[in-house]
C-alpha cells in the first residue's frame, strides 16, 4: 500500500503541467541516475526555418534539490519521434536530466527566443543558483535571461525520484563516472575506482549505413593511408548482426541490428569504452557529422542524432563509456577558424544538450591537434583552452575533458 501511494504521488507531481496552452510532459524512469526527460511543447518550426531553432531559441531547465542544482540545456527535437519518423519539423523540445539523489527535485523552465540567443555568454552558465526564483550567480540577471519568453517559459514542477533498481555493468547502478583527481576515474560521490579500457577503431564508428543522412564524401580520387575510401560502403557491422539479442533496440522497422550487435560483442569481451569521432568533415573518413548537410555549420539533423542516442543509451546499459572525439587535425580550424565563436559554440551545445547527460562520457578536444605536414594550420594553445573552457561551462554535470 505504501508503494502504491508513492507511485500515485509521483504520477500526480510529475504529470503534464499546462502553461498558457503549452505543456511540459515527463518521460522516463523517476529514479536516481536514470534519464528523466522533460518534453516541452513549443513553437512550431523546422531544421531549415529562417529563425534557426538551434540558434534563435534557447531552452534551459533549472533542476534543484536543497542547495544542489543543475541548469540543463535542451534541444529542438522536431516531432519528438524523429528517429522513427525522420521528421525535420515539429514543435517539440527535450531536456534530459540525471538526478544524482533520490527525493523531490523541483524544476523551472526557461524557454526564450532571440537572435543567436543559444550561444550568448553569461546568464545561462551551468551550476546556477539553487533558488529557481533568484538571480543568476554569473550575471546577476533575471534567471530567464534576455529574449522573449515563448512556449512553456516559466513553467514549474516537481519530480519524486526513487532509488535505482539497476545492476552492473549498467552505469545506472553506481552513477556518473568522474575524474578522481589521482589519475583514475571514480564513481561520483564515492572512492570506487573505474578503470577505462577500450577500442579506438574504427574512429568513424558512427559512419553506419542505417543512420539517416549518412554518406561518405571526398573531393579527391586518391586515398592516403588511414583514410576511408569514398568508393567503398559505409560500416554495416554485418558480422555482428547475430550478436543482436531479442529485446535490444532498433529503429525504423529493424534498422540498427549491426551496430547494436557490435556493442554487445564489445561488452562481452570486457571492453568498457569506445572512441568515436562526432565530426570528421575534411578528415580521414569524411563520413560523420551531426549537421543536416555536410557543408552546414548551424543546423542539426534531428533524426540522425535521435538514432545516435539509441546506440549511446544501449552502450550505457552495457557499461561502455562514450569517448567523444570532437574533431581531427584536418578540421580543427573548420569551425570559426579555430576560435570558439558561433559555429563551435552551437556544435558543442547541441552535443552537450543531447548526449551530455550520459553517465560515462569523455570529451576529447581532438584526435590530433596542432599543425601537421599535411594540415599546416592548427589551433593554438589559447584556442584549445577556450574550447575546453566553453565545453565545461555549458555542461551541467561534472565532465571529463581531455
Amino acid at each position: 500500500m505504501k508503494q502504491l501511494t508513492y507511485l500515485i504521488m509521483a504520477w500526480m507531481i510529475a504529470s503534464c503541467q499546462p502553461v498558457g496552452g503549452q505543456t511540459v510532459r515527463v518521460e522516463g524512469d523517476l529514479k536516481q541516475w536514470h534519464r528523466v526527460t522533460l518534453v516541452l511543447e513549443g513553437p512550431g518550426t523546422s531544421e531549415a526555418d529562417v529563425e534557426n531553432p538551434f540558434l534563435d531559441y534557447r531552452v534551459d531547465v533549472l533542476f534543484s534539490k536543497g542547495q544542489e542544482s543543475y541548469r540543463v540545456p535542451g534541444y529542438f527535437a522536431a516531432d519528438g519521434n524523429a528517429g522513427e519518423s525522420s521528421a525535420t519539423e515539429g514543435n517539440v523540445w527535450k531536456v534530459h536530466f540525471r538526478p544524482d539523489e533520490p527525493g523531490i527535485w523541483n524544476y523551472r523552465v526557461s524557454f526564450r527566443k532571440g537572435k543567436d540567443l543559444a550561444v550568448l555568454d553569461g546568464w545561462f552558465r551551468s551550476g546556477a543558483t539553487p533558488d529557481p526564483e533568484g538571480p543568476d550567480p554569473v550575471s546577476g540577471t533575471d534567471p530567464d535571461g534576455p529574449g522573449e519568453g515563448v512556449g512553456p517559459d516559466g513553467a514549474k514542477g516537481s519530480l519524486v525520484i526513487g532509488e535505482s533498481d539497476k545492476n552492473e555493468p549498467d552505469f545506472r547502478a553506481k552513477g556518473r563516472i568522474v575524474n578522481g583527481g589521482k589519475g583514475y576515474f571514480i564513481f561520483q560521490g564515492s572512492d570506487e575506482i573505474w578503470i577505462k579500457n577500450g577500442a579506438d577503431s574504427p574512429e568513424n564508428f558512427l559512419a553506419y549505413e542505417d543512420f539517416d543522412q549518412t554518406s561518405r564524401f571526398s573531393l579527391t580520387e586518391g586515398v592516403r593511408e588511414g583514410e576511408a575510401d569514398p568508393k567503398k560502403s559505409l560500416h554495416r557491422y554485418e558480422a555482428h548482426t547475430g550478436d543482436w539479442d531479442q529485446g535490444d533496440p532498433t529503429w525504423q522497422g529493424g534498422k540498427g541490428k549491426g551496430i547494436i550487435g557490435a556493442v554487445n560483442y564489445l561488452a562481452s569481451q570486457g571492453v568498457n569504452s569506445v572512441y568515436m569521432l562526432t565530426m570528421n568533415i575534411m578528415g580521414d573518413g569524411k563520413d560523420v557529422w551531426p549537421y543536416t548537410r555536410r557543408n552546414e555549420r548551424y543546423r542539426f539533423d534531428c533524426s540522425k542524432l535521435d538514432q545516435w542516442e539509441v546506440v549511446f543509451d544501449h552502450m550505457e546499459r552495457k557499461g561502455i563509456m562514450l569517448h567523444f572525439v570532437l574533431q581531427e587535425t584536418e578540421n580543427e580550424c573548420l569551425l570559426d577558424m579555430g576560435y570558439t565563436n558561433v559555429q563551435r559554440r552551437v556544435y558543442l551545445r547541441e552535443l552537450v544538450a543531447r548526449f551530455g547527460h550520459h553517465l560515462g562520457v569523455t570529451w576529447n578536444l581532438g584526435e590530433e591537434n596542432g599543425p601537421a605536414s599535411w594540415t599546416p594550420i592548427g589551433q593554438t594553445d589559447a584556442q584549445r583552452k577556450a574550447m575546453a573552457s566553453y565545453l565545461k561551462q555549458i555542461n551541467p554535470y561534472p565532465c571529463n575533458v581531455v
